[in-house]
């Protein structure tokens, strides 16, 4: 399945950085939780309080300071961590 990823938010530089930790983190939870259970992955940067990210089903928002230094391991982890949320928001559950 292709699943289109959609970046929205102020454009950045490390923009494209966002997209594909994006895409490898549906690839790898796809081969360990199944086919991801969307056709689209919205990814917001905006300013958060007390949060680096939180996620909706289809839709993860990531703390736009984090953008600025994408070589910063806590940019993946944010990112892919949010991902993971997809299939256990919604698909399983959460509480």
């Amino acid at each position: 399945m292709i699943i289109r990823i959609v970046q929205w938010g102020i454009s950045d530089s490390s923009w494209h950085d966002a997209l594909l930790i994006a895409e490898e983190s549906i690839k790898l939870f796809e081969k360990s939780f199944g086919d991801y259970p969307f056709n689209e992955l919205d990814m917001v940067s905006l300013p958060l309080r007390y949060a680096s990210g939180v996620e909706y089903p289809g839709l993860i928002i990531i703390e736009r300071s984090l953008y600025a230094n994408p070589k910063d391991a806590f940019f993946k982890i944010a990112i892919s961590h949010e991902v993971a949320h997809q299939w256990w928001y919604m698909t399983v559950g959460n509480d």
